[in-house]
């Protein structure tokens, strides 16, 4: 059985793929967790079509690595109107048997957050011009490539139709709210987990400094200034929508495995070197500058979307959904397939 965790992205994903899923392979309590080359290629799927030799090799690594963990937010798709087409191709790529495993947060949050992540990535808009109209999605549909998030049509955000995608087709689908997430009661879905080590995950869990923190006010305020002012000169940030063709070369090359053979130890002025140069590309990027920098230095607060910019309906709707599964008596919701109607397994 592979365990799959689709999303969603902002609700803790960082922490879970640094500090909890490894752990869990270093226990022993999985096979694996996001093997290299199996990333590689799911990544690729996410900018092309695979061949039919990459498809043939991505099927081989997902078969040689049943019961590992594979967590890549991309999978369930950023972008809603794209959730069927992504969890049918999550069909054919980890079989029905898989377990789903999707991760959410309230929606006014999730909303928030997913704005603030396309614009730390580049994709510098007011949010009148991501928060669009169902009408005017519908239009720019066509153009919204793959894998890129450039406006959000909020009418399509509905995380319990979301859920119910996945029962019609997986065997179990595991939903937690982000808040219970600390608890690790829901690893007791994917391994024989005992105290002493639920114990040590959730301390790495829960003290992992947050690096990928959203923008706060501030930060926001001053990206959205200056991308105004470069507008202003004819000018704009460069975008991780910004498509590099020479960037599909680094996933079409098999990723070398560890020998385990030790590292030769470089000198100190190599590293001293290297430091350097790291930490002056750092400095020069905007979003570094801005989730650690200001995020760090001056005092944080939230960023909040202007009035009137969510559909207060969507987001009740949601509401409602989350408040279920926030309140599970074992702090997350397992659920089996659909046969004809609602059931737990």
């Amino acid at each position: 059985m592979t365990i799959v965790h689709i999303g969603l992205g902002k609700t803790a994903t960082t922490a879970l793929q640094k500090r909890v899923f490894p752990e869990l392979a270093k226990l022993g309590l999985i096979t694996g967790y996001n093997p290299k080359n199996l990333m590689r290629l799911l990544y690729l799927k996410r900018l092309t079509e695979l061949t039919k030799a990459q498809k043939a090799e991505l099927a081989s690594l997902v078969k040689a690595n049943r019961g590992a963990i594979i967590s890549f937010e991309g999978l369930v798709d950023w972008n809603p109107a794209n959730w069927i087409r992504a969890r049918d191709e999550n069909l054919v790529t980890f079989g029905k048997d898989a377990t789903i495993l999707l991760t959410i947060r309230d929606p006014r949050g999730y909303l928030t957050a997913v704005y603030q992540q396309v614009v730390a990535e580049g994709h510098v808009v007011e949010p009148k011009d991501f928060f669009v109209s169902a009408e005017l999605a519908a239009q720019a549909a066509a153009a919204n490539r793959r894998g890129m998030l450039e406006f959000f049509d909020q009418q399509q955000f509905d995380l319990a139709a979301l859920v119910s995608l996945y029962r019609e087709k997986f065997a179990k689908v595991i939903v937690v709210a982000m808040p219970k997430l600390g608890s690790m009661k829901f690893l007791d879905e994917f391994c024989q987990i005992d105290e002493a080590a639920r114990s040590l995950l959730k301390t790495n869990f829960n003290t992992l400094e947050p690096n990928n923190r959203s923008f706060s006010r501030t930060a926001m305020r001053l990206t959205l200034r200056r991308e105004r002012f470069l507008n202003s000169l004819g000018i704009r940030s460069q975008s991780t929508h910004d498509f590099n063709v020479r960037a599909l070369e680094s996933f079409t090359k098999p990723i070398a495995e560890s020998t385990g053979k030790p590292v030769a130890r470089k000198s100190a002025l190599k590293r001293l070197k290297r430091k350097v140069w790291v930490w002056s590309k750092r400095l020069r990027r905007w979003r570094y500058l801005m989730q650690v920098v200001v995020n760090r230095f001056l005092p944080y607060k939230k960023y909040e979307l202007p009035a009137g910019v969510l559909n207060e309906t969507v987001i009740a709707k949601n509401d409602v959904f989350y408040k279920s599964v926030l309140e599970a008596p074992e702090g997350y919701l397992r659920l089996g397939r659909l046969n004809g109607r609602n059931r737990k397994s």
